[in-house]
């Protein structure tokens, strides 16, 4: 998916885009408000109920999915010039430090750990709460049909928009220091 990161104006009038390619997202927006979208943006129904605007969106939330295994290191924004912090593994007797996890077993209010099954082709997937954009409903409808993976179940998809939805409402404290 490409995001649009931001459009300078040169001097002669022309513009310069800047975007980021993320090979994987997933979608935050809550199923039900994309089903409504959906029906009425299409027009699938002869139920006038369906055929409300108010149900439109105008975007659908998305974040980007990053291999686990980059992320660990520190090295999944690396082609966009980012150091990220590494999250290490193992610790120095070889066991698994108390902040992968944490990161694992999702206890970190950041991050979001996707185990995938064994039989995928997937590698384990991390979405970063803080790492997240609007895209247009057309253009996903579009990029659905192209580049579609595969799907997170109903119950871990809403453990997913729970987290995200408490992890963006948080009570930011300013720092006093």
């Amino acid at each position: 998916m490409r995001y649009v990161e931001k459009i300078d104006e040169l001097p002669d009038g022309t513009h310069r885009i800047s975007r980021i390619i993320f090979p994987l997202v997933v979608i935050l927006t809550q199923d039900c408000d994309l089903n409504w979208d959906f029906k009425n943006r299409c027009n699938i129904s002869e139920n006038v109920e369906y055929k409300k605007h108010d149900k439109l969106l105008i975007s659908a939330l998305a974040a980007p999915l990053y291999v686990a295994d980059q992320v660990i290191e520190g090295i999944h924004l690396k082609e966009l010039g980012r150091n990220m912090e590494p999250i290490p593994k193992t610790g120095k007797k070889g066991k698994l430090t108390t902040r992968f996890n944490t990161l694992k077993n999702n206890d970190n209010p950041r991050y979001h750990y996707l185990e995938m099954p064994k039989e995928s082709r997937m590698p384990d997937l991390i979405v970063d709460f803080k790492h997240y954009f609007s895209a247009d409903v057309e253009s996903l409808e579009k990029l659905k049909k192209e580049t579609f993976e595969f799907r997170i179940g109903t119950l871990y998809r809403e453990h997913t928009s729970q987290r995200f939805a408490n992890y963006v409402s948080r009570i930011g404290l300013p720092d006093e220091s």
